[in-house]
This record gives C-alpha cells, sequence and structure tokens, in this order.
C-alpha cells in the first residue's frame, strides 16, 4: 500500500492523525471439503475473492517535514 500525507490548516503545526491505517492486498479462495473416515474425499472451489490494498492516510499540520516514501507492497498469496 502507499503511503498518503494530507496538510491540514486546521491542526496544530507538527501534528499528525492517522485517517486511515493501510493494508496489502489479499487473496481469499474458499472451498468446500467432504470428509470420510477423517479424510478429504472432495474438495470444491466455491469462491475466489480478492481485496485491494488499502493507502495508509496521515493527516500533518502545517510545518511538519518529513521525508516521505511510497511503499508498495502486495502481499499476494493463495491458500
Amino acid at each position: 500500500p502507499k503511503e498518503e500525507i494530507v496538510v491540514d490548516k486546521s491542526l496544530d503545526p507538527g501534528t499528525k492523525k492517522v485517517v486511515q491505517e493501510g493494508r496489502a492486498g489479499y487473496k481469499v479462495n474458499t472451498y468446500k471439503s467432504i470428509i470420510k473416515n477423517g479424510k478429504v474425499v472432495e474438495k470444491t472451489l466455491i469462491t475466489k475473492d480478492f481485496y485491494k490494498p488499502r493507502d495508509y492516510v496521515l493527516l500533518v499540520g502545517e510545518g511538519y517535514n518529513e521525508t516521505v516514501e511510497e511503499i508498495e507492497n502486495v502481499e499476494d498469496g493463495d491458500n
């Protein structure tokens, strides 16, 4: 996810306020499993879902002086 910094003149100088926590995107596969005698005998894919990454958003007061680097990590795991 990316980091976005927005200057808010209503905040005191140097103040930081997290508006939205960032999170990596991820995939979810849902299966139906039929188990007989403790063993999986049939496995069927029911749904495939993808959740997009969500950016980290930070409000800052004027005078905030920190170098910002965009972080673009997307965790992508098949389960």
